[in-house]
């Protein structure tokens, strides 16, 4: 084949360089589309040949949630509220854990879950300290790469990998660009070389917007990115068991799941906490409308229809603020009565209300 970059005319061009380079017409993709990646979880949440990350505050669970989603790729369950479409084998790599205590955690989600897991469907490998791959260096890339090329000549072929957590796989910053450039490159690497699709385990940055912390390099990397966000925190490290799980990414139209933490299981928990508190202006609006609603002709006098208000322990300047909303936003008018002297306004609902 022609050396790329040395075509100096059409004549020199060859088989080869046509076969890289012929592009396809709309009426070729139209009778003959390229097949389509096939869904591990459902909704587009994890396909295969993409990569996704799991991501989240310190102590927000995240190692519990993906050695739960692992389980339920491992052995079709469904996860939280995920069909498992495409069944595979699971290696996760446990990077942070103490092995008694991983194993612990993994039993218990099994336990929980009652979930029968094929022989064979899911492995786990700790590797603390200096036997953590630290994949932004050479070293560290033959480190991996032997690795997973022992589960291979174990007969063990890997469909996703759990890689847990991102930060102890360094050996520089992982904020700095040129770092993170260089594990995203050794980690396509492995994934070319092994096939396989990674799921990665990573900290929420502080006051960053992006894919967690660190280089914002991995935030274009990844497909898929799943966030868990506790609704409150009681302490430093204790967060609330009420969670809210949000996902976007290339082949998903993105949504959110609530959730509350039964530990270690994730579960569908309940909307309610997750509501807005209305301020003590909206809750000053809802009382104006009910009482205007129960009025004759839906109107009252101003100076009534305070009065009223100020029975549900509204203060007059709540209630001048939630008017004024109500006029600006057309469900309620405020008008002159003529058949008084002096300033005594009606107030009505508009027909957008009535």
């Amino acid at each position: 084949m022609t050396e790329l970059g040395t075509t100096k005319s059409i004549e020199d061009i060859s088989q080869g360089l046509v076969n890289l380079y012929t592009s396809r017409s709309i009426i070729d993709i139209i009778s003959n589309p390229a097949p389509q990646p096939n869904l591990i979880l459902d909704d587009g949440v994890l396909v295969t040949g993409s990569k996704a990350c799991i991501y989240g505050r310190p102590k927000a669970a995240k190692s519990s949630f993906a050695i739960q989603m692992a389980l339920c790729i491992a052995c079709g369950h469904p996860f939280i509220d995920i069909p498992v479409v495409t069944q595979g084998n699971v290696l996760y790599l446990n990077f942070e854990l103490d092995d008694s205590m991983f194993e612990q955690r993994l039993l218990s989600i099994r336990e929980k879950l009652g979930l029968d897991v094929e022989p064979g469907a899911f492995h786990k490998l700790t590797l603390l300290g200096e036997d953590t791959p630290r994949l932004d260096t050479t070293t560290g890339f033959g480190h991996a790469f032997d690795i997973l090329m022992v589960q291979e000549h174990l007969g063990f072929h890997i469909d996703v990998l759990f890689w847990d957590c991102r930060y102890k796989t360094f050996e520089r910053s992982e904020n700095e660009n040129d770092i993170m450039n260089k594990w995203t490159r050794n980690m396509d690497e492995l994934i070319k070389t092994f096939q396989f699709t990674p799921v990665i385990i990573h900290h929420e940055g502080k006051k960053t917007i992006g894919v967690g912390a660190g280089s914002n390099v991995f935030d274009r990397w990844v497909n898929t990115a799943i966030q868990i966000q506790p609704h409150h925190w009681e302490s430093a490290l204790k967060a609330s068991k009420e969670r809210k799980v949000i996902i976007g990414g290339n082949y998903t139209a993105g949504f959110e799941l609530v959730t509350e933490l039964d530990y270690p299981i994730h579960r569908i928990g309940e909307h309610e906490i997750w509501q807005k508190p209305k301020t003590k202006k909206e809750d000053a609006m809802d009382v104006i409308i009910e009482t205007l609603q129960n009025a004759p002709e839906k109107q009252m006098e101003q100076n009534e229809l305070w009065a009223k208000v100020k029975e549900m322990g509204v203060k007059k300047s709540t209630f001048n603020d939630a008017k004024q909303e109500l006029e600006t936003i057309d469900w309620v008018n405020s008008e002159q009565d003529q058949t008084k002297a002096g300033h005594h306004n009606i107030i009505k609902i508009t027909p957008l209300v009535a």
